[in-house]
């Protein structure tokens, strides 16, 4: 017990105060955020063993150790050990709580997006809506709580080239997140995003320039959020102005973009240099007068 708790950075304080196998699971979803694989993966591990031995087989302790786990696996690429996993832990949370509960709308959805990972477009599909029909019945219709299986099942149908589906869900994530004036600032951008990537791949390039001048706006609002994400958005947005033969304001957006990249990630980022290709490609555009 010893050599774990220093391992992770545990006080005997903290062992006294919470069993160690919740410490655990808390403690590899942060060594997961940190990136420190191996040590997320040892703890998830441990907390499954220490969980099913002081609580038994079937507990919301072993259940939440069961997806820490799963996502390591997940991770690692091992993609049937993850949905295993998850697979257990729904088990445990049906057997519960019944059929109608948050916890195994969770589960679901854990388990609907490795599907989505392996190809499965019906399983992830399915399951998807199985946990937004759940977590509709819990949290009602309009709940900030449903933005995740929202968002999921949007990327979804986008994946898979059901465009209006996917533009339905967005639009409702969306929806949510104003009516509920959740800033979110992550997730807008997320989905920004992939809302301008779906109007550039239907050609309808001045939809794509607006879901990109949105992603100026949100970015300049929150400077510190994502200066990368705000330089990609100039960049983008420059290359849609470029494309329309805009080239005063497609020069004027390359710039921003290389203004902010220079600032944040000094001149050897790769970035840098695909904008100032693209300045170039401008200026002789320019030259030969369009």
């Amino acid at each position: 017990m010893v050599s774990v708790l220093c391992l992770l950075g545990l006080s005997q304080e903290a062992w006294a105060k919470d069993p160690l196998w919740k410490k655990l699971t808390r403690q590899s979803y942060k060594l997961h955020e940190e990136g420190k694989s191996d040590e997320a993966f040892h703890a998830a591990k441990e907390a499954v063993r220490l969980a099913k031995i002081n609580r038994g087989p079937l507990d919301q302790d072993v259940a939440d150790a069961f997806h820490a786990l799963a996502l390591q696996h997940q991770v690692r690429g091992e993609l049937t050990q993850a949905a295993l996993f998850n697979e257990r832990a729904l088990e445990i949370n049906k057997a519960l709580y019944g059929w109608n509960d948050p916890r195994v709308s969770e589960s679901l959805y854990r388990i609907a997006n490795l599907y989505h990972e392996m190809d499965l477009f019906d399983e992830a599909e399915t399951l998807y809506q199985q946990a937004l029909e759940i977590a509709e019945i819990h949290y009602g219709p309009k709940s900030i709580k449903l933005l995740d299986i929202l968002q999921a099942l949007a990327v979804l149908y986008k994946d898979y080239g059901f465009h209006e589906r996917a533009f339905g869900f967005f639009d409702e994530v969306f929806t949510i997140m104003d009516k509920s004036k959740t800033t979110d600032v992550k997730r807008r951008v997320v989905c920004l995003n992939h809302v301008a990537d779906l109007h550039l791949y239907l050609e309808n390039f001045v939809l794509a320039g607006k879901a990109y001048q949105t992603l100026v706006r949100l970015l300049e609002n929150h400077p510190n959020e994502d200066p990368l994400a705000l330089a990609s958005a100039y960049n983008n947005l420059g290359s849609i102005y470029k494309r329309q033969r805009q080239y005063a304001e497609a020069q004027t957006a390359y710039r921003q973009a290389l203004r902010i990249l220079l600032a944040h990630y000094g001149p050897d980022r790769r970035e840098v240099k695909t904008v100032m290709m693209n300045l170039d490609l401008v200026y002789q555009r320019m030259e030969e007068g369009g």
